[in-house]
């Protein structure tokens, strides 16, 4: 493919997004913004939406869709459960922060998540205790990724003309920013 950072094309109607998980394969994620029509399981609406991305994307979208790999289409919708939890009841994950992929980090968190809970009912405080540190542990690393989740879907759905010289002006900076205290054990 070529990739061998993460890359993101704009057009009008679409995003998308590649990054390599090796020499041979990456990881793509197409998301037809909010405004445009269609069906988005429809090859034809992704191939029109993408049509005016240069061609290395284009490629992209035209491989999977030879392959017949599998278009799953769903709206992208926000989970911001506060608190995480009640009583015996813990959500972590998905279930407690689900958000947009646009920082690809939701895998990372649910284990992060794991970990922690791990971490603090083997130090042995009560399930209660241990349910508000885990709170206490999380919330500001969590909310800060949805923080940058956030910055990057308004960067996503300007007009295009605006999008595109915002994105040339802030964009680099915006993702090493974004993920810059991720590096940071959690």
């Amino acid at each position: 493919m070529g990739i061998d950072c993460w890359t993101v094309w704009a057009s009008p109607g679409a995003l998308l997004l590649a990054v390599p998980i090796d020499d041979n394969r990456s990881y793509h994620f197409a998301s037809l913004l909010r405004d445009h029509p269609g069906r988005a399981t429809d090859p034809s609406v992704l191939i029109g939406a993408t049509h005016a991305f240069c061609e290395p994307a284009r490629r992209i979208v035209a491989q999977a869709l030879e392959r017949g790999d599998p278009i799953h289409h769903s709206p992208v919708e926000d989970v911001r459960q506060a608190p995480y939890g009640r009583g015996r009841v813990l959500l972590i994950g998905d279930a407690a922060h689900a958000m947009a992929p646009a920082m690809a980090q939701g895998a990372a968190l649910a284990i992060e998540d794991a970990l922690v809970l791990a971490d603090l009912l083997a130090a042995g405080p009560s399930w209660d205790k241990a349910t508000m540190l885990f709170e206490q542990r999380r919330r500001p690393r969590i909310a800060w990724v949805q923080q940058h989740t956030d910055r990057q879907a308004k960067l996503a759905n300007l007009p295009p003309l605006t999008r595109r010289i915002s994105g040339k002006l802030v964009g680099a900076r915006l993702w090493q920013n974004s993920f810059a205290p991720l590096r940071d054990p959690y």
